[in-house]
């Protein structure tokens, strides 16, 4: 674990300190993935941030490679309708009231809304139908107007469940049966 820390520490200083470089780098190791995609006969398929939100729509990294799948989630609703046809995001959901504009304004679009959930997934939340996330990133952001439903996992899910996080949702129906 200490070594992917480590690899992600550096790739974000290399992002910092020197972009041109980073993206160099980016723009290879894409390449060398779509090519061996292609070899094998798969559709080549990325997701850069898993801990960041960075605009790569900005970068010309998917007009650039037109075969590469990518899709991202976002807390930026500016970003929702403004990317390639090959890259697609799932607005990420918090109750955080000062957030609920930017709420408002992706349930204006088709996009999926990720929320994560404490004591199951209820059957719709938001006005839209809830599905389970947790089957396939790429199931999800094809989902369309849905809202991916996902549990906490891991340590960080096991403090999450008595977290008291507006980013952790109590299941509304569940609470409605104990009522």
């Amino acid at each position: 674990m200490q070594s992917v820390q480590l690899a992600r520490s550096n790739k974000t200083e290399l992002w910092h300190n020197d972009r041109a470089k980073f993206l160099e780098m980016l723009f290879e190791e894409i390449f060398v993935w779509v090519r061996r995609c292609k070899k094998s006969g798969d559709k080549a398929a990325i997701r850069l941030n898993t801990i960041s939100d960075i605009a790569w729509e900005q970068y010309g990294i998917f007009q650039e490679f037109p075969d590469l799948f990518g899709y991202d989630y976002t807390k930026r609703v500016q970003r929702l309708g403004r990317t390639p046809d090959n890259y697609r995001l799932i607005f990420s959901y918090s109750a955080e009231p000062a957030y609920q504009g930017s709420v408002n304004r992706a349930l204006k679009t088709d996009h999926p809304i990720a929320v994560v959930f404490r004591g199951g997934l209820p059957r719709e939340y938001l006005g839209r139908s809830v599905i389970d996330g947790d089957a396939s990133d790429i199931i999800n952001v094809m989902a369309g107007p849905v809202v991916i439903g996902l549990k906490a996992k891991g340590t960080s899910g096991k403090r999450s469940l008595a977290s008291n996080s507006n980013f952790i949702v109590d299941n509304p129906e569940r609470l409605e049966i104990a009522a």
